[in-house]
């Protein structure tokens, strides 16, 4: 039995509700369109980076929507 990550739910919820709000922060938002556009992008420039499956990465992130 296959159990979904946090990138498949997300994926799933930008298909089923992709003008709703997925993330706000402050007086920011994003929907999950522009949520999932945004994970895309950002997995797309790791696997330009020779990132791969299984590949550990470090994550430091400021408090914000980016």
């Amino acid at each position: 039995m296959s159990v979904p990550n946090i990138a498949d739910m997300l994926f799933l919820h930008a298909q089923m509700r992709p003008s709703s709000v997925a993330l706000v922060h402050g007086d920011e938002s994003l929907t999950y369109a522009e949520l999932n556009k945004a994970i895309l992008q950002r997995a797309a420039t790791l696997q330009d980076m020779g990132i791969r499956s299984g590949s550990i990465v470090a994550v430091a992130l400021k408090d914000g929507i980016e």
